[in-house]
């Protein structure tokens, strides 16, 4: 049994090698105060709309930092979109 042992705990770790952490998670849509669903923009009244444009509108996501393995998240990225007047 000890012979046999540390091959089957050499197996299961190959089995398992090639499980791979992703180092970015999804980027989202941070749309106000609100938290207008964007993918029902269409459903919405212009009124609506025209509110969720008012309010700041950014993209984020998350990274993981090399030095700790932990995931952080990343500065907001406006990139202008509170000056544009309709969603696209």
């Amino acid at each position: 049994m000890s012979i046999i042992f540390p091959l089957l705990q050499n197996e299961y770790k190959k089995a398992y090698v090639f499980r791979r952490k992703i180092n970015f998670s999804e980027p989202k849509i941070y749309t106000g105060g609100g938290g207008v669903d964007i993918v029902k923009w269409s459903t919405l009244s212009s009124k609506k709309q025209n509110d969720a444009l008012k309010k700041r509108w950014y993209v984020y996501y998350s990274f993981r930092n090399p030095e700790t393995g932990k995931f952080t998240r990343q500065r907001q990225i406006k990139g202008g979109a509170n000056t544009l007047k309709t969603k696209n």
